[in-house]
């Protein structure tokens, strides 16, 4: 028996067909992989809104927990607003490029019994210095009997 010889196993043809699938395989690629990049953009761009709702969230409970035992103690309430880093802190304190939020509260009377207190918070996310602001923010709001 003799070895197998490579013209034997596999007949070489010229046709041309490799280049054409190769090039039809490469536009197929090309083409998911555009899509692909796209998916990935709007994934980090939900990653990221959920975070800011997140830290929003938090530090408006926060700020609920804090009004809501001033209030209580009797000590008087205004309405304001106040910028804060993620971590709560002022962000000349918090140092370099960072998201700010904007953190607004309100007080008033319930309807029908003068004694109840209504707090609304809301905070947003602003960018940077100039403050552009950012649709993720949060309002929570809380009933608190005053004292």
């Amino acid at each position: 028996m003799r070895p197998l010889q490579y013209a034997e196993v596999m007949p070489r043809t010229d046709d041309g067909y490799g280049l054409v699938e190769l090039i039809i395989a490469t536009g197929l690629f090309v083409t998911l992989a555009a899509g692909g990049a796209g998916l990935l953009g709007a994934t980090a761009h939900s990653v990221l809104a959920a975070r800011e709702r997140t830290v929003s969230t938090a530090l408006a409970a926060d700020l609920v927990d804090t009004l809501q035992g001033r209030i209580v103690r009797g000590v008087r309430v205004e309405d304001g607003e106040g910028v804060v880093d993620a971590n709560g802190l002022s962000p000349a304190r918090a140092g370099g490029e960072t998201v700010a939020y904007l953190r607004t509260w309100s007080l008033g009377p319930w309807r029908s019994d003068e004694r109840l207190v209504v707090i609304r918070v809301r905070v947003s996310p602003t960018i940077g210095p100039g403050g552009g602001r950012v649709p993720h923010g949060v309002e929570l709001a809380t009933v608190v009997r005053a004292p």
